[in-house]
């Protein structure tokens, strides 16, 4: 058992390694910036125990700060309008691939998907995208304390709960989010450990204060809910879920676009495995 521990260990590090492969970095070009600075030992050991226990935890400056303003510049270029006039970027559009290369993020998704002493690899389930423009008109200054509020999964916890999911979620906004106005996500702090529930006021509600340079780690298995937007300019979520490897029945036959280029110009293996797990081409 020690001996695979160890043998998991050395890999997950190897793995974890960002490939300077050219190709690469020329399949995949945004003005996104990186911390390269790993995390840290008890930083890292921090950030678990909060994403444990409240189900959520902030990773601190992920992007170099100053680059995330023309990131969302950039995105902002290739917005398109769908037919109920919402924004949204193109599936093809790199820029959706580019947060999610952030070694930081590389660094501790392995422990958040894990259950120790086993550390397994962390590869990507699925994106999803919500783009909201600012309202125009502010609602009420207190915000209706039932609208909004969800989980996604069950709703009712039977029986005690470890601490450990296969799935996380990852989101960046792409802005400050210092006060409610900014449109923060606000959750129920350990209610995906318990039945606290908003509905009838128990638990103890946190809106989630970040900087854009950060990522929010979470487990969607919270009670959370989105606030609104009251200052200029959109309201960004996109939004990562990540699982260990899947050994199932069922092999990808189909990546998105950008993720598909990426796949294509890397030899990484570990790359390829963060990007989708196994996968073969139809």
């Amino acid at each position: 058992m020690l001996f695979e521990f160890f043998y998991v260990y050395y890999n997950l590090k190897t793995m974890n390694k960002i490939s300077n492969n050219c190709s690469v970095e020329d399949s995949l070009k945004t003005p996104l910036l990186y911390n390269e600075a790993p995390i840290g030992g008890n930083y890292l050991g921090n950030n678990i125990l909060e994403l444990r226990t409240k189900g959520f935890t902030i990773l601190r400056n992920v992007f170099e700060r100053d680059s995330v303003d023309a990131y969302r510049e950039a995105v902002e270029e290739e917005l398109l309008e769908n037919d109920e006039g919402r924004d949204y970027l193109p599936e093809e559009a790199d820029l959706a691939l580019a947060p999610i290369l952030a070694p930081r993020l590389r660094e501790i998704l392995p422990h958040a998907v894990s259950k120790p002493p086993i550390i397994v690899h962390a590869t990507l389930d699925s994106y999803i995208q919500s783009i909201s423009k600012a309202r125009k008109h502010k609602p009420a200054k207190t915000h209706d304390p039932h609208k909004g509020w969800h989980k996604d999964g069950r709703h009712y916890i039977e029986g005690p709960v470890e601490p450990y999911f296969n799935m996380v979620s990852v989101t960046t906004y792409l802005r400050d989010l210092d006060e409610d106005e900014d449109g923060p996500t606000q959750v129920v702090v350990g209610s995906h450990l318990c039945n606290d529930n908003p509905f009838h006021g128990d638990g103890r509600v946190q809106a989630i204060r970040m900087k854009k340079q950060d990522l929010l780690i979470w487990i969607q298995k919270v009670w959370h809910r989105p606030l609104p937007r009251l200052k200029e300019g959109n309201r960004y979520f996109f939004l990562y879920r990540f699982v260990p490897p899947v050994i199932d029945n069922e092999i990808l036959t189909e990546l998105p676009p950008p993720i598909k280029r990426l796949w294509d110009a890397t030899d990484d293996p570990a790359l390829k495995f963060y990007l989708g797990g196994l996968y073969q081409e139809k």
